[in-house]
């Protein structure tokens, strides 16, 4: 039970640590870490629900559940950022290579001035 609840303390610790950040230091990371101690969470309520059944796991879970939704909508806009980035900066190195190709002359041209 000792290490059931010290395991307990530190993911209480380390999601307070992580949702008091100033919001200006948050980055796609810190988003996942976050999302990953609420699953880590969830997993031993779920443990102690099994072994507990009187244990009352969704009202204590609720908070959480709130926080994890949000950032996992944030988390995924995200996401779609950084592939819209690196979409874009794959196009343009296509078309960089593309016009090089299509006008050698040209890219000697512009490399000598």
């Amino acid at each position: 039970m000792k290490t059931l609840t010290k395991y307990i303390k530190k993911r209480e610790t380390v999601i307070d640590f992580l949702s008091r950040k100033p919001s200006s230091k948050y980055t796609p990371n810190t988003f996942h870490k976050l999302r990953v101690e609420i699953k880590k969470l969830n997993s031993i309520l779920d443990l102690i629900n099994f072994f507990s059944p009187n244990f009352e796991q969704k009202a204590t879970y609720k908070p959480f559940k709130l926080i994890f939704h949000k950032a996992g909508k944030i988390r995924e806009l995200q996401i779609e950022d950084s592939i819209l980035k690196n979409y874009f900066e794959i196009k343009r190195f296509a078309k960089t290579c593309f016009y090089t190709a299509a006008h050698p002359n040209l890219s000697n041209i512009k490399s000598s001035n």
